[in-house]
């Protein structure tokens, strides 16, 4: 009877992985789409300012209306950036090390 609830509970995660990957995908494939729209949409705006400035300089205001932004983020990002230490184990360890200093003398 346990076999048979673990064949059941296997079978089903087998689908339900099944249906998580086919969900992915989906997700990937329209995350890359909408990628290269955004990409198309930056290149027609930057065709419009070219329009009325020369194509140099359409291509350089788009590098700075693009470029500022993305440092700003990136530096706030890294001022953020932590590298987590497992505090707790470490505590643990400096106590069982403590405790063992204890008995042995």
């Amino acid at each position: 009877m346990i076999r048979a609830e673990i064949r059941l509970a296997r079978a089903e995660m087998r689908e339900e992985v099944g249906k998580t990957a086919d969900s992915a995908k989906l997700l990937g494939v329209g995350a890359a789409l909408g990628f290269f729209a955004t990409a198309f949409a930056l290149v027609t705006v930057t065709l419009l300012l070219a329009l009325v400035m020369p194509a140099w300089a359409a291509a350089l205001v788009m590098t700075l209306i693009l470029g500022l932004p993305a440092a700003v983020l990136i530096a706030r990002g890294k001022t953020k950036l932590s590298v987590p230490t497992p505090q707790k184990t470490i505590n643990n360890v400096k106590e069982n090390v403590e405790w063992m200093k204890s008995q042995t003398k």
